[in-house]
């Protein structure tokens, strides 16, 4: 009976491989390669991960492999800073090496781009950041109970014909 795919059976997970890359310098090299999606549910299983590796291994460059990542939110690039700040103190260089368009997208957009060595190279300024605006959502605007229905109704349909005055008050 063979093993089945977990990552496929659960797409919430991450795996990482760590591996040390032997290329004769006096300190060595790491390779952690990710893949999966990085969301809140898992970041802390890769800031663990490469806490650890930046700890015990001392490494002179730790290559982060995206190619594998999917997806990415806010508390994986939470991780992400924390690892590099890390890495700084450690004087270990944190590389991002193949990262895919969904991460270079979100990390432009954070204004975080610059802040990682990316393997290629990319140019930030040809990243398109603008949103699909043609999504199907399939509300149901008549059942204004639903909290997606409430944000696409207009705020005066949204609370029953008036906007609360908490909203509309400026201090």
């Amino acid at each position: 009976m063979s093993q089945p795919d977990l990552q496929a059976a659960h797409p919430g997970l991450v795996r990482i491989d760590v591996t040390p890359v032997d290329d004769g310098s006096s300190r060595p090299r790491v390779r952690a390669s990710v893949t999966g999606e990085l969301d809140m549910s898992n970041s802390s299983v890769l800031q663990a991960c490469l806490l650890t590796v930046l700890r015990d291994s001392r490494p002179e460059v730790l290559d982060l492999d995206f190619a594998g990542v999917r997806f990415m939110d806010c508390a994986a690039v939470r991780v992400l800073v924390r690892v590099q700040t890390a890495a700084e103190l450690a004087d270990c260089r944190l590389r991002l090496m193949h990262p895919r368009q969904i991460v270079v997208r979100v990390l432009v957009a954070l204004g975080l781009f610059e802040t990682f060595h990316t393997t290629p190279t990319f140019d930030a300024s040809s990243i398109d950041l603008s949103i699909d605006l043609e999504m199907d959502l399939s509300i149901d605007l008549e059942q204004p109970d639903s909290r997606v229905a409430r944000r696409a109704l207009r705020p005066e349909q949204a609370y029953g014909g008036g906007i609360p005055e908490s909203t509309t008050s400026r201090p």
